[in-house]
């Protein structure tokens, strides 16, 4: 079953904002709810709004989508999610990672920055085998390229085993290689065609096969730009309005975001319905709808969408 994830990308959102936003989400039966890591001034931090969230919310899973890596040591995130867990009583907490995106930030803050994508990842890996090392050992060491632990005492969450680990990557050379050794679920890329994903399919299930893990071990996740209106007319004409807003031209839009989910709710289904056609199998769907902070079509998408695809 196909689970359904409200993506905020929450800069210049107050917390009123998102835990409106949540909290509908949740009354509407979608299953999940994710905050990016920024340092965008006008975002608040992105762990702090997921705590306060947790609290705010009864069952609707939440997650950084995604954290990078090179901002926290995997030992402090380690014990922020496994307390985080605890506090939503476990099944309730994804951990996204990635291996960092935004080098200007990281010149900007002081943290450094690793021009090589190879080291980038093999960063990352450290950190995922730390998280689980801490979560599932009593007490745990860890001799590794960049970090190293010397029996520490592990940091058990309410989940056990520990949240599951999303790591976000298109790099199909070393990326997509550390998504196989180390995680649960696999984020890729923006409105992927089922061509496109069939593609990447086929790389990560290659890497599968070295790190001898099962092909089923890594769930797919698909990022997916929603214009979604009751008439199709009315829904190409905001998709319209969202490319201006990008300044991009209608031309550029319906060539960058091609196979995004735009239409009425039939045509949503049928696009979202073409990923199980061509044999991909997507275990979460996040959803970027342009309009927020309304949420006239994060209804309609649970009203007429959810529903068909259950």
């Amino acid at each position: 079953m196909i689970r359904f994830c409200l993506r905020v990308h929450h800069a210049g959102y107050s917390y009123p904002d998102l835990q409106r936003l949540v909290c509908i989400a949740e009354v509407l039966g979608y299953d999940g709810a994710s905050l990016y890591d920024v340092f965008n001034p006008r975002a608040l931090e992105v762990w702090s709004a997921l705590s306060a969230l947790t609290g705010a919310t009864q069952h609707i899973i939440l997650m950084p989508l995604v954290l990078d890596v090179g901002y926290r040591h995997p030992a402090l995130l380690a014990k922020m999610a496994a307390g985080l867990d605890q506090i939503g009583g476990g099944q309730r907490l994804i951990v996204g990672l990635g291996y960092g995106g935004n080098p200007s930030d990281h010149t900007a803050y002081g943290f450094g920055w690793q021009p090589s994508v190879k080291s980038r990842v093999a960063t990352l890996e450290e950190h995922a085998q730390i998280l689980r090392g801490l979560w599932r050992e009593q007490r745990f060491s860890f001799d590794g390229q960049a970090i190293q632990l010397v029996d520490a005492p592990g940091l058990p969450p309410a989940t056990a085993g520990g949240p599951p680990l999303l790591i976000a990557s298109r790099g199909k050379q070393f990326g997509l290689g550390g998504v196989a050794r180390q995680a649960d679920l696999c984020n890729i890329s923006f409105d992927l065609s089922p061509a496109e994903w069939l593609e990447y399919q086929t790389v990560l299930q290659a890497h599968l096969a070295r790190a001898a893990r099962p092909s089923d071990s890594v769930g797919l996740t698909h990022n997916a730009t929603v214009v979604i209106r009751h008439r199709r007319d009315d829904a190409e004409r905001a998709f319209d309005e969202f490319a201006t807003s990008r300044r991009l031209t209608s031309e550029q839009a319906r060539h960058g975001l091609e196979h995004a989910l735009v239409g009425t709710p039939d045509d949503v289904v049928d696009r979202l319905r073409a990923f199980a056609s061509a044999g991909v199998d997507l275990k979460w769907v996040f959803l970027l709808f342009p309009d927020l902070p309304s949420t006239d079509s994060v209804q309609l998408f649970a009203e007429r969408v959810i529903p068909a695809l259950r």
